[in-house]
């Protein structure tokens, strides 16, 4: 036997077993890397398994196609579930929150909700920024800083009536 047909290292964790159980799991909607978990698969197994696929390499590709289309069914079923939520039947008008829930998702652009949302770390980034800036302008260039930027002028006391 030629060195090139030796496999070397120790054989995959991805049986066909673990292979079903992570893909079932998935088709129920919970996320790859948790179906992975409680296989017993770590986070970074997942990920060299996803590197492989990448290279074409089996059972990975396999492994990883059927991940996908199991993450596209669940998707499809939650959808014509929400679907059929929002149509008018025999006991109602349907709900209106799942329609609209369509209309956010599918059409974000005219439908969802714009909001501008601050993590604590950016949060936190910010404060320190104009804590330097402040100190360092003029007090007609710093109205001009909280104009443009509309952060107040920092006082935390509510304005008298």
């Amino acid at each position: 036997m030629s060195i090139a047909k030796l496999k070397m290292g120790r054989p995959t964790q991805l049986t066909p077993v673990v292979h079903a159980a992570i893909v079932a799991r998935v088709r129920k909607g919970l996320r790859v890397i948790a179906s992975a978990q409680a296989e017993g698969i770590c986070a970074d197994t997942l990920h060299r398994w996803r590197e492989y696929s990448a290279l074409g390499k089996e059972p990975y590709a396999d492994f990883c196609r059927d991940v996908s289309r199991a993450e596209s069914e669940f998707e499809a079923e939650c959808l014509a579930s929400i679907v059929e939520a929002s149509k008018p039947s025999d006991t109602g008008d349907g709900d209106y929150k799942a329609s609209t829930w369509i209309l956010e998702r599918t059409r974000p652009e005219a439908y969802a909700a714009h909001m501008v949302l601050l993590t604590r770390a950016e949060d936190n980034v910010m404060e320190a920024l104009i804590d330097k800036l402040k100190p360092a302008l003029s007090e007609s260039a710093w109205a001009e800083v909280v104009a443009a930027l509309d952060i107040g002028t920092g006082d935390d006391e509510p304005e008298s009536e």
